[in-house]
């Protein structure tokens, strides 16, 4: 009946380990390779073999979890991320496994994706935003504010933040531009100026798509705000001179 399965099964029983195939297939060992409990914990956790039997005693004095993940070394020497749940039926322990380890390689290289991709927009003061107007639904990460000077605040606050800072003379000229973009279906591209809190002005350059709703008047935009003040700078220095 283990053979059936469709997951790795291991049995303990008398202190003898019993592996079905895909359990053998997970960890790399025959059955025949553990002579005992002991030789699972040694073989499959090395180093952290003593941890793990700690581990094991505990949940099985207590109940074993419904789930939880842990890594595990195979003959091969190739780290898995199994999952690991069990329970104990007229004597015999009985171990259902899953292999995870695809689904955890691809959130940690996700996440390393992330923090990448956040020290890039960092390092280049780049910010990015979502505007719901429909749903009043407004979001800022932390870079816009840094580039704004301002202190986060609520999503309800940040329409009203943003109209207190841009420049008067470039809000409707945005306004237009963001009509035509709904209107054409093209990207908004747009350059604007910002005042800090202390009267500086900043030179900001806004890129992102608009989908403009069905009523006409209300619209999703999601993009990227660049902090392009010295880049302004220096070619009006060069036009001086």
């Amino acid at each position: 009946m283990m053979e059936s399965l469709p997951c790795g099964v291991v049995l303990i029983r008398h202190g003898k380990v019993t592996l079905n195939p895909i359990a053998e297939k997970i960890v790399g060992y025959k059955t025949a390779e553990f002579t005992t409990l002991d030789d699972w914990f040694e073989k499959i956790y090395k180093k952290s073999a003593a941890e793990m039997r700690a581990i094991h005693t505990e949940h099985r004095q207590r109940g074993f979890p419904q789930r939880v993940t842990f890594p595990l070394l195979r003959k091969d020497g190739v780290l898995r991320h199994v999952n690991f749940s069990g329970f104990v039926d007229h004597g015999v322990e009985v171990w259902i496994l899953f292999d995870e380890s695809d689904s955890v390689e691809t959130h940690r290289l996700l996440e390393e994706t992330k923090e990448r991709t956040a020290m890039i927009l960092s390092e280049n003061k780049i910010g990015t935003y979502r505007i719901d107007s429909l749903k009043k639904d407004y979001f800022w990460d932390e870079r816009v504010f840094e580039l704004y000077q301002l202190s986060p605040c609520a999503p309800a606050e940040i329409l009203t933040k943003w109209t207190e800072i841009v420049h008067p003379e470039d809000g409707l000229r945005m306004a237009e531009q963001l009509q035509e973009c709904m209107r054409t279906g093209n990207e908004f591209n747009a350059r604007y100026r910002i005042m800090w809190p202390n009267g500086e002005i900043r030179h900001m350059r806004t890129h992102g798509k608009v989908q403009g709703l069905a009523d006409g008047q209300n619209f999703v935009a999601t993009g990227v705000v660049i902090d392009i003040t010295e880049g302004v700078r220096t070619y009006e220095l060069l036009q001086e001179h």
